[in-house]
């Protein structure tokens, strides 16, 4: 496995070989940071060992939107997030899990704002819209009570 310093030209240039599923490119400043290339995309990737000695393979983001290095603390680049990584892994942490659970926290506080802001009118006209199909009589035509099937579910009107 080849380690050269990735640059912007680098990767640009770099191509999965024909007869190739997919190929990498790793680089020698940060470890388990790489590219990964297929027939249709080119992607920056994180690999490291657990210390269950699980390899993980992680997809960081597509080579066209994010940078190499960032000197922006705000908007990290490939290599920032790599180091990021490492250093989840190397407290123990597996990054995947950490993922699901932002993920998780982020799906509560959607519902929980949405939750907040529904009121009981507008859950009420959401349930009677819906129920409405399920209410209607198809064979209805005439005034309350005049369905053959008779009920109070009859009465659309």
């Amino acid at each position: 496995m080849a380690r050269i310093k990735l640059t912007a030209g680098r990767v640009q240039d770099f191509k999965c070989p024909a007869g190739s599923q997919q190929s990498f490119l790793w680089d020698s400043e940060v470890p388990g940071l790489g590219v990964r290339a297929t027939a249709t995309a080119k992607v920056f990737i994180f690999q490291g060992r657990l210390f269950s000695g699980t390899t993980v393979r992680l997809k960081i983001g597509d080579c066209r939107a994010w940078v190499i290095d960032s000197n922006d603390s705000e908007i990290p680049g490939a290599r920032q997030e790599a180091r990021r990584l490492r250093s989840m892994i190397d407290q123990g942490i597996d990054p995947r899990d950490e993922k699901l659970k932002r993920l998780a926290e982020l799906v509560a506080k959607q519902t929980e704002t949405i939750r907040q802001e529904v009121t009981v009118s507008d859950a009420w006209a959401v349930y009677i819209e819906d129920r409405k199909k399920k209410m209607e009589c198809p064979s209805f035509k005439g005034s309350p009570g005049s369905c053959p099937k008779g009920g109070p579910r009859c009465q659309t009107g």
